[in-house]
């Protein structure tokens, strides 16, 4: 990939990364009974999400931080897929996960300030991961064809006829596949038969 001039979207999950960073602190969930407040940040809440969180922030930071390498040296770094592929899925993932900690929280705890900004956070790390993925020229479409540029060149047509079976030993060949037969040909001076 040719790195003249920052990449926006990888920039942009970077800095949504270092938010969820800073963000795994924050009070997540708490609890309040009698005048006496009890918060836990994502670290006490979790036993894998925030494990999750910490990779996705830790990738987008990283990916920005190349970005930013690759845009100072000015040359080409090639790479067998774009490196904001990472924290685009680890991001995919962890909207999920905390999406599915939004609408079901942990013990029946209250909702607190950390909780929407890693989700905020995590979302943007996806966001900017996507931008970076479109600036970079791939499409869902093109993933799913093995990671392929959609400025790459179509790959080369299959050849249309069945292979042939390698004889068996000692015996012939077998026959090759029958063609059904060609229309009849019909004369130019008399019409077609109707039927």
């Amino acid at each position: 990939m040719q790195k003249n001039d920052l990449d926006r979207g990888a920039l942009v999950a970077g800095a949504a990364g270092a938010v969820l960073f800073l963000s795994l602190w924050l009070p997540w969930f708490g609890v309040s009974e009698l005048g006496f407040s009890v918060n836990a940040n994502a670290w006490q809440s979790f036993g894998f999400i925030d494990v999750v969180l910490f990779f996705t922030s830790l990738a987008a930071v990283g990916v920005a931080a190349l970005t930013v390498v690759a845009a100072n040296q000015g040359e080409e770094v090639e790479l067998p897929a774009p490196p904001s592929l990472v924290p685009a899925a680890l991001g995919g993932l962890g909207t999920l996960l905390v999406v599915y900690r939004i609408l079901d929280p942990v013990l029946e705890a209250d909702r607190r300030i950390g909780l929407l900004v890693g989700f905020l956070a995590v979302a943007g790390v996806v966001a900017g991961s996507v931008i970076a993925l479109m600036e970079a020229g791939f499409s869902v479409t093109s993933l799913s064809g093995g990671g392929v540029p959609t400025n790459a060149a179509p790959p080369a047509p299959r050849p249309t006829a069945p292979p042939v079976a390698p004889p068996a030993r000692g015996g012939t060949p077998p026959p090759p596949p029958r063609m059904p037969p060609p229309p009849p040909k019909v004369p130019a001076d008399r019409p077609p038969p109707s039927g």
